[in-house]
């Protein structure tokens, strides 16, 4: 809305210099009621710019009634008015239109933030906010973005530092899996076996660090043809402790968190997310189905750690 806003004024004020400029010209228009047209026009569409989503509406009527008279008082030679009359249309607000650009604008606003060094969090921060509470304004409350509001409290820089150790917390998946059979199906799936219980990541100040193994899990599964639920599987799990340790270099770039791994030199992204650092894993959760190994149940997985 703000561009049309700003096309209203400057062809405004465009139509008062032609209407100077052929004021003196010997032309069959009454020009004091042009005049007085050309004045209610300005006065409408400055009412207009302050217009808020709640009366738009009614200012626009007004606003297009004026535009209307002072065509007819003063004709539009070049046409301009009517483009902003054509611009107008019905006067009726597009929440929808206005819900998804404010949408789009939060989700900009976010991804500057992510990637929000030490000296502009602040600002990107405030940006980031503001762009939740217009976007809250034109689609409704939404108790997600309220949440992330307050999570970003006064957007002061409290994070916690790399440099350190940090253990794997969480395996979350996009679907909810039962993987210990209990009937209840959960998208925090590392709580449901008790493999990658002290997965380490350890950063070092020379931008060194490793990662630290312990176990690993082979995870197959069996069709449940018991059960009347479609696609339901047993799971079986099998954890097998043994250590190993990945050495890597690592670089910064605002919250985010780039490992090159010293002997393959795959590249690893991490976000420091608040006080967690997390990476998505493609297919990082695999069950091989017992009865054909060339059948599999796959899930993407975000692997998120803490500051120990």
């Amino acid at each position: 809305m703000c561009d049309f806003i700003d096309r209203i004024k400057k062809i405004s004020f465009c139509f008062i210099i032609l209407f100077l400029l052929n004021g003196c010209q010997d032309e069959p228009f009454e020009w004091d009621a042009c005049q007085i047209a050309v004045i209610k026009t300005n006065e409408a569409a400055s009412n207009l710019t302050n217009a808020s989503d709640e009366n738009y509406t009614a200012y626009c009527l007004i606003y297009r009634d004026a535009l209307l008279k002072q065509i007819e008082v003063c004709g539009d030679p070049l046409g301009e008015l009517q483009r902003i009359l054509d611009d107008l249309g019905d006067c009726s607000v597009d929440y929808d239109r206005l819900c998804a650009e404010a949408i789009a604008a939060t989700e900009i606003a976010e991804a500057n933030f992510n990637n929000a060094s030490d000296l502009d969090y602040k600002n990107l921060c405030e940006n980031y906010r503001a762009a939740i509470l217009y976007q809250i304004e034109v689609c409704g409350e939404d108790e997600n973005l309220l949440g992330i509001i307050e999570n970003l409290g006064n957007c002061e820089l409290q994070v916690v530092p790399i440099i350190g150790i940090w253990k794997l917390q969480f395996w979350l998946s996009g679907n909810p899996l039962d993987i210990n059979n209990d009937g209840i199906a959960t998208t925090s799936i590392l709580s449901e076996f008790d493999c990658y219980q002290n997965e380490l990541i350890t950063f070092l100040a020379d931008g060194t660090g490793s990662f630290s193994y312990n176990s690993y899990a082979t995870i197959t599964y069996t069709p449940n043809f018991e059960t009347s639920v479609i696609d339901q599987v047993d799971y079986f799990v099998t954890c097998t402790d043994f250590e190993d340790t990945v050495n890597f270099t690592w670089t910064q770039s605002g919250n985010n968190f780039i490992l090159t791994l010293l002997e393959t030199e795959e590249v690893i992204y991490y976000l420091r997310d608040s006080d967690f650092l997390t990476t998505n894993v493609t297919n990082g959760f695999t069950a091989t189905n017992t009865n054909d190994s060339s059948q599999t149940i796959t899930e993407d997985i975000k692997f998120i750690f803490s500051k120990q």
